[in-house]
């Protein structure tokens, strides 16, 4: 007993430590993906966002859709910090009737 115990509360901490700012969910293999710096996030709430715009090292702009799906630590302010740090961010997309919609985020 105390050693699940232990494992419990050193496995989670550990786990959490380890997956932060890793992202969620990599490409489908029926999907595409870009790397590029966040140009813009439009927020739905503190936690969620409806859209996300990226430029890619040759400049192009890219503008997603939230896919509704959880995207873990990817919430507005971990995104915007990314943009301000310029850090890029890969993601992982599929094309629904022209729209490009999100399926992961990694970074």
């Amino acid at each position: 007993m105390l050693t699940r115990l232990a494992a419990v509360a050193f496995g989670v901490p550990l786990f959490l430590a380890l997956s932060s700012c890793g992202g969620v969910d990599g490409p489908r293999d029926d999907g595409e993906a870009v790397s590029g710096f966040v140009v813009d996030v439009q927020a739905k709430s503190l936690l969620e966002f409806s859209s996300l715009t990226l430029r890619d090292e040759a400049g192009v702009t890219w503008k997603f859709e939230a896919s509704g799906a959880g995207l873990g630590e990817f919430t507005p302010s971990h995104l915007r910090q990314h943009g301000i740090l310029g850090e890029p961010v890969t993601v992982a997309f599929h094309r629904r009737d022209g729209v490009l919609v999100i399926d992961g985020i990694t970074d």
